[in-house]
């Protein structure tokens, strides 16, 4: 595979910043009239340097201060924008604490959040406040909303403008009032508290410390990195592209642009020319499947086989003209786009493979909230999609109680790990032991060059009444590689004495593949492939069953699935 003769190239060079202040102090210092974030407001696109982008957040932390808010457990409850990003760098180089919300959430369980996080602040937008002004009696703690979109003619004292308090900071920075910028940051203490939203069980409120975070980002971007131009899609407030995406470009000096929502990504491909792209594999699989299905319909599809074999037989010889035959689909991701970032589900082989054979690399990896995120990632140039990468240093990582093939719970320990679970110590207990091993819930196994194999989520394991164990993960791959499939969830079938006896399928079709067949037909094409599939598989891997959803299955903000919604909205 390309890149594995490099496995020992050396680690990137990162200079170390023990927090956040020296992060944005050290970005300006090298970079400070570079474009640090590209947006769009009122239709017009805007660009803010790194020198600039220093002088918001201190005003901003300075308006906070000002405001009584030294010290505050501070929300926000937003869209991706901009502002969402100089508020998460302003409380992060304060000595506040930040908790980055999912704005998906039903409006009660934002409350609920906010409650049980002890925030007195919310940076909010628009389209929050009159559900926040509709219950400030269940917000009693919360002294101030900050509201991005607020005239600040119109503030009063409980809901602030965001400029008014960027302009009072200013005036008092340039008064003389240092209290903000020269405030003295504890390494160790609670600095950001992220709620888990995950596919199952209860959020728990995942208390990260300043050394948790730079420690993940030193040691993560040493081992794999961003671009120069990047484009953000997925939602702030998960902790995967907070760190990998937001605050890994700050780090590198490289220039974020804002996507304004999922419907205009393809033009701000288009327009910002992105090099790097972090996303979930579901994003991937859907580019993926879109190619193809407009390959098909425009009937370029045989020739599009023809110039993948054509390029892969030239890269033997040292020949790379990926670029050039491919040039129509680079178009289309704006010109430049060279790496995928990929986190959260395992990858489909086929779907590395094609984006490789046209010119665009897939780094997948590997995290978790309660590690800050990151474990594992691949190397540009040591880069095996089977794995999800190589372990970073600051972690140790081992497999409990391993069965014949190597495979056990995922357990690691060392600075990335959480300091908790806010006001939670038994489930804190729970899930880091005597020994300072957090247990994942995850389902892997390493080998010698420090690789890390994610097999599936413990939780989700089947074990057949003969006793053979499933990674419902693994089949759920062998399942997309049906054109048919847009998603899937590999379940268990279970018998009336409890046992788990076979698998079912339950899928949700891709509409591009299937708009012209009626309900019998796609029962059948579903049951030929899957017919299919299970000549290729052993007899206990054999799917037995088959769904067909009537609509998509529920997911979290980062489009993983729910598997709380298996059998909902089944129609056959």
């Amino acid at each position: 595979m390309e890149g594995m003769k490099k496995r020992n190239y050396p680690l990137d060079y990162v200079e170390y910043s023990p927090n956040f202040k020296e992060i944005i102090a050290k970005s300006a210092r090298l970079a400070g009239a570079k474009t640090a974030y590209k947006f769009k407001k009122d239709d017009v696109v805007k660009s803010v340097t790194y020198s600039e982008f220093q002088k918001l957040t201190q005003s901003l932390g300075t308006g906070l201060y000002t405001l009584g808010h030294k010290t505050s457990h501070v929300a926000i409850v937003s869209e991706n924008r901009f502002e969402w990003i100089t508020t998460l760098f302003a409380v992060l180089a304060g000595e506040g604490v930040v908790i980055p919300t999912d704005k998906e959430l039903p409006i009660d369980e934002i409350i609920n959040i906010l409650t049980h996080s002890d925030s007195e602040a919310v940076f909010t937008s628009a389209t929050y406040v009159p559900q926040f002004k509709e219950r400030l009696d269940k917000l009693p703690n919360v002294k101030h909303f900050i509201c991005f979109d607020l005239d600040p003619s119109e503030a009063d004292d409980r809901f602030v403008s965001y400029e008014g308090l960027i302009a009072a900071g200013r005036a008092a920075l340039d008064g003389g009032n240092l209290e903000y910028v020269d405030a003295d940051l504890s390494t160790q203490e609670l600095k950001m508290l992220v709620y888990t939203s995950g596919t199952t069980g209860t959020s728990k409120g995942v208390m990260l410390s300043q050394n948790n975070l730079t420690s993940c980002l030193y040691h993560g971007t040493q081992i794999s990195t961003v671009g120069e131009v990047n484009l953000s899609v997925l939602p702030y407030h998960h902790s995967y592209p907070l760190m990998c995406d937001i605050v890994a470009c700050f780090n590198k000096q490289a220039t974020l642009c804002i996507n304004e929502n999922l419907r205009t990504v393809a033009a701000n491909m288009k327009e910002y020319k992105p090099d790097f792209i972090c996303l979930v594999p579901l994003y991937v699989e859907s580019f993926y499947k879109k190619i193809w299905a407009n390959a098909e319909e425009s009937g370029r599809a045989d020739k599009l086989r023809k110039g993948i074999k054509m390029s892969n037989a030239l890269r033997k010889i040292g020949v790379d003209k990926r670029r050039t035959l491919f040039k129509s689909i680079h178009d289309s991701f704006g010109g430049n786009l060279a790496a995928l970032g990929c986190g959260g589900a395992p990858l489909r082989a086929e779907m590395v493979d094609f984006f490789d054979a046209i010119g665009i690399k897939i780094l997948n990896g590997y995290g978790i909230t309660e590690c800050s995120p990151l474990i594992s990632v691949n190397r540009l140039f040591f880069n095996d999609f089977r794995t999800t990468g190589v372990l970073i240093a600051s972690l140790e990582l081992k497999i409990d109680q391993p069965n014949e093939n190597g495979e056990g719970e995922i357990c690691v320990r060392g600075e990335n790990v959480m300091m908790g679970y806010y006001k939670n110590p038994e489930a804190t207990a729970l899930a880091i032991d005597d020994e300072g091993w957090f247990h994942t819930g995850d389902l892997g196994k390493i080998n010698e060059h420090k690789q890390v194999y994610v097999t599936g989520r413990k939780k989700n394991l089947i074990v057949l009444s003969n006793g053979k164990n499933i990674y419902p993960e693994e089949m759920e791959g062998y399942v997309y590689n049906i054109p048919y499939v847009a998603e899937c969830v590999i379940l268990a079938d279970v018998n009336d004495n409890g046992q788990e006896v076979g698998l079912i399928a339950e899928v949700f079709l891709n509409e591009d593949f299937v708009k012209d067949m009626d309900k019998d037909a796609r029962k059948a094409a579903m049951k030929q492939e899957i017919d299919k599939l299970n000549k290729t598989l052993p007899s206990f891997k054999h799917i037995h069953k088959v769904r067909i959803r009537q609509d998509e299955f529920e997911k979290t903000t980062t489009r993983k699935i729910k598997r709380s919604d298996i059998g909902v909205s089944v129609i056959n």
